[in-house]
């Protein structure tokens, strides 16, 4: 049996996948409790104390709560990397209550394994997966785009939770305009770029500053708190193309629930991409390049990913879009089966427990 600890009062990415670990462990009858982390409340009592095996999603600051109102036998955390550097002092604070990390993808692993010996630890794979009743396709909205595609309209939608360098989102701008002012992307392109309204501002001005050229052409939108899965499924399907062209993920959520929506992408296939993004019907990849220094922290290194190549792809995209969304339309059945969270929790469930 597992006790699930996790993430509740926000709809990032840790919520995301706390409510598919809870609801799939739930329906294979394994989930012994759950202990919402970020909600935690010491006058309650949660089931499962002594579950043989916890797992703990959300911010890593909490993790003693393991240990301190569990008596687990196995515990795994979730520590996603986004570049080849992993902190220090988070791996020694992690490492005084877990037994394991869990990693999202196999890049995820390979990055965590060295760091995991060197603390006297395990790694685990749990591949991420999506809320299959959340995502799917709509037939309406995609008509509605392919009569906007027909008058000119191309519309992309980027999204990032962060202002650093990893999910290319620079890059994309600089891309973006090189294809607006080569005439490739149709009469009336618009990108829309959705970024965290409570970092300090800068990966604003930088897109207003890379975007000032066509300035009509870049709108700047807030994530505010996140989005719930159904309203993150109406964002994707309402844009001819999701484009998240990142240097570094430890899994990439986005990408993937656009695919179970049946919206096409153009996205990089490196580091957690990997695990699901290939030269795959609905997908233009963005190429990667040689490891190059990233701003993740000390030393850190992730793919290069440059301009002219996400503007390639994006071109790509418009020219080919009516084929590419029929192909993402009929890839969305088997992307939603695949990658469902009762799939990919039953697979981690054998390989485990």
């Amino acid at each position: 049996m597992i006790r699930l600890y996790g993430t509740t009062l926000e709809n990032g990415s840790f919520a995301r996948v706390t409510e598919g670990m809870r609801t799939a462990l739930d329906l294979e009858g394994v989930l012994a409790g759950f202990v919402p982390v970020d909600a935690y409340d010491r006058e309650a009592e949660y089931a499962g104390w002594d579950a043989e095996t916890a797992v703990y999603v959300g911010r890593q600051a909490a993790v003693s709560l393991m240990t301190t109102i569990g008596e687990h036998k196995r515990r795994y955390v979730l520590l996603p990397p986004n570049s080849t550097w992993v902190p220090e002092d988070l791996l020694r604070h992690v490492a005084a209550h877990a037994t394991h990390l869990l990693a999202p993808s196999s890049w995820a692993e390979e990055i965590l394994r060295p760091y995991a010996t060197a603390h006297g630890l395990k790694t685990s794979l749990w591949l991420h997966g999506i809320d299959w009743f959340a995502f799917g396709p709509s037939e309406s909205a995609a008509a509605e785009l392919l009569n906007l595609y027909n008058a000119g309209r191309f519309t992309v939608l980027h999204l990032t939770s962060t202002e650093a360098e990893r999910k290319g989102t620079r890059e994309l701008v600089e891309g973006w305009v090189q294809a607006v002012r080569a005439g490739r992307l149709g009469a009336r392109p618009k990108l829309a770029v959705v970024g965290n309204p409570f970092e300090g501002g800068r990966l604003r001005a930088d897109v207003e500053r890379l975007a000032a050229e066509f300035p009509e052409t870049v709108v700047w939108g807030s994530r505010g708190a996140g989005m719930s899965a159904l309203d993150a499924a109406r964002c994707y399907q309402i844009h001819h193309v999701v484009c998240q062209p990142s240097r570094g993920e430890g899994f990439g959520q986005v990408p993937l629930e656009a695919r179970a929506c049946g919206v096409p992408i153009v996205a990089t296939d490196c580091t957690g991409h990997g695990a699901h993004v290939a030269d795959e019907p609905g997908i233009i990849v963005v190429p990667s390049g040689e490891l190059g220094p990233m701003d993740d922290g000390p030393g850190a290194l992730a793919p290069t990913v440059s301009p002219d190549a996400i503007a390639g792809a994006l071109i790509r995209a418009h020219e080919r879009w009516p084929a590419l969304m029929r192909a993402a339309q009929k890839a969305a059945k088997d992307v939603r089966e695949k990658w469902s969270w009762t799939a990919v929790t039953q697979d981690w469930l054998r390989r485990n427990l």
